[in-house]
């Protein structure tokens, strides 16, 4: 597992795991579960403690824990752009909607196109999910066949015991594009 790398100029370092208690993407009580940290630091004064959490319910997601004195816009990733982290097979994905910025630079998850997002990172995304255990980035539909209407969100899968992709996904489609300018 990599315990540090780069996503375009940002840097994550994967900081160990311990148990929490906290409440699911999807509401209602706290629960248990194993938070995965990870440091994401980059220029313009990002700092993000961050945290991949696999609750006792089988749920999963990644969200900031604290921005400290991160400023606008990032500061928002504080309390909003949760990454859920979902089940297919026996592997888990993340879908690979962004936070673009919008009026009065106020961000929202966005759809992104693959160009978008590898134009953020500067190479090539799929070499760079690759490298930290993903799969090529596709729509849900070629990932693995849904029929949904989210069929054409771009996501990408990965081992269901790697904590690194996720918290990659997550710095390539939250701070990253907020770095970048991204608007909606």
């Amino acid at each position: 597992m990599n315990t540090e790398f780069n996503v375009g100029p940002l840097t994550v370092k994967y900081m160990g795991e311990s148990k929490t208690e906290a409440v699911t993407i999807s509401g209602g009580d706290p629960i248990a579960a194993t938070q995965h940290l990870a440091f994401i630091t980059g220029p313009d004064g990002i700092a993000l403690e961050t945290a991949y959490l696999v609750f006792a319910n089988g749920e999963r997601d990644v969200r900031v824990l604290e921005t400290g004195d991160t400023p606008s816009p990032y500061s928002r990733l504080g309390h909003g752009g949760r990454l859920g982290v979902y089940a297919t097979g026996d592997h888990h994905y993340c879908e690979a909607r962004a936070m673009k910025l919008g009026e009065e630079a106020w961000s929202n998850l966005q759809r992104a196109t693959y160009s978008e997002i590898e134009s953020w990172l500067g190479s090539n995304v799929n070499d760079f999910l690759s490298s930290i255990g993903g799969s090529e980035l596709l729509t849900r539909e070629g990932l693995f066949g849904d029929q949904s209407r989210r069929r054409n969100e771009l996501a990408c899968s990965f081992d269901s015991d790697n904590f690194t992709t996720p918290f990659g996904i997550f710095a390539l489609t939250r701070p990253l594009p907020l770095l970048k300018g991204a608007k909606k």
